[in-house]
């Protein structure tokens, strides 16, 4: 019966970044509504599951890999690395991929649903994503670039299917039960968060290239709050914002804390205009119809997404930025919301229903 089913996941869990536990609560409530919570089932090793994901998935359970059914790796950037040191590739190896060898070795089906792919620098890596991708049962990506790349490392029994990043079917009953700052919620002026990080020595390109942008942006529209806000946990994380809310000049401006993820589902929700380094942030706001404006860290994965969306002039990578073209792009777009493609969310869709096929096929 489809209900003794346990099914294994595997994803980026082993931090507090907000995209990958997006992915993590979305994997997990689809096989905990069609399964039961008691079949799901976190993989666990020194680089994998941190405290942080168990915490907030309300997760406490344990398993035996010799009573699992099914493997599931989970949407999410992990066969694109962009490691430069061995150390990094272990890491990789020890967080994602030996799972899957053990699996291939054992015999345990497993799929693969809406990642994103590319070659990696390590030959050796790259051999093993090969091998990971060809023993899949099902393999889905989100973007023609990672379709490229997997239909070349594959055979022709393995089912290859080219759809969208999994955020995009999110729902708003899938957040809005989760409490925001109450000054966020209930402020009566536009909103613009500023997504900045909670270490302070990786917002120093923030402070030098963006906020003068945002300095710039106040003086012209004085009616706006800005939102200050990460999309993970840091213990210095206040410190980090507050360091940052020192070269603002604005009297409006408002720390959000970043504690359950999906909370930043609701704040980004509240505001009209983003702001934004990283992938999800940008997602997440592009999917609730606000303006986003991109000033991409990790370019390579950041500009597919725009690209996919017919977006990209709303994206420029943070190393070439200028204060002037920063200037530009946020008065051009600040007041023209994204309207996603309906296409893009039905193809985001299709991973669950790839999924539900895959833990039917399971015998």
């Amino acid at each position: 019966m489809t209900k003794d089913k346990k099914i294994l996941l595997v994803g980026a869990t082993f931090g507090s970044n907000f995209g990958d536990f997006l992915f993590a609560k979305m994997f997990q409530d689809f096989i905990r509504e069609k399964l039961g919570i008691e079949n799901v089932f976190w993989y666990k090793s020194v680089c994998a599951r941190s405290d942080y994901f168990p915490k907030y998935l309300n997760y406490d359970r344990n398993y035996r890999l010799k009573d699992i059914d099914a493997l599931v790796y989970i949407s999410g950037g992990y066969f694109m690395g962009n490691d430069t040191k061995p150390i990094h590739y272990v890491i990789r190896f020890l967080s994602y991929f030996w799972i899957g060898i053990r699996c291939i070795i054992r015999r345990i089906p497993y799929c693969i649903i809406g990642v994103e792919a590319a070659r990696s620098n390590s030959r050796i890596i790259d051999w093993i994503q090969h091998i990971i991708l060809r023993n899949a049962k099902v393999v889905v990506v989100r973007n023609k670039l990672s379709f490229d790349y997997v239909i070349g490392a594959v055979s022709d029994k393995v089912p290859v299917y080219c759809t969208s990043d999994s955020v995009f079917s999110m729902q708003k009953h899938f957040y809005d039960e989760y409490p925001i700052e109450e000054e966020i919620s209930k402020g009566n002026k536009p909103m613009l968060f500023l997504h900045v990080n909670p270490y302070h020595n990786n917002n120093q390109k923030i402070i030098d290239c963006i906020v003068p942008v945002i300095n710039q942006f106040i003086k012209n529209h004085p009616e706006f709050s800005i939102v200050l806000g990460t999309d993970q946990y840091g213990p210095d994380m206040i410190s980090a914002m507050e360091n940052v809310r020192g070269y603002i000049q604005s009297n409006n401006v408002i720390l959000n804390t970043y504690g359950n993820p999906v909370s930043l589902c609701g704040v980004l929700d509240e505001c009209s205009v983003i702001v934004t380094t990283k992938l999800h942030v940008g997602i997440v706001g592009a999917h609730f119809g606000k303006s986003v404006i991109s000033f991409s860290g990790h370019t390579s994965k950041i500009k597919r997404l725009y690209e996919q969306l017919g977006l990209d002039d709303r994206t420029t990578p943070l190393n070439t930025l200028t204060i002037e073209s920063g200037v530009s792009m946020l008065e051009t777009y600040y007041n023209k919301p994204i309207t996603v493609d309906k296409k893009i969310i039905d193809s985001a869709k299709d991973n669950f229903k790839i999924l539900n096929d895959f833990i039917d096929a399971i015998k």
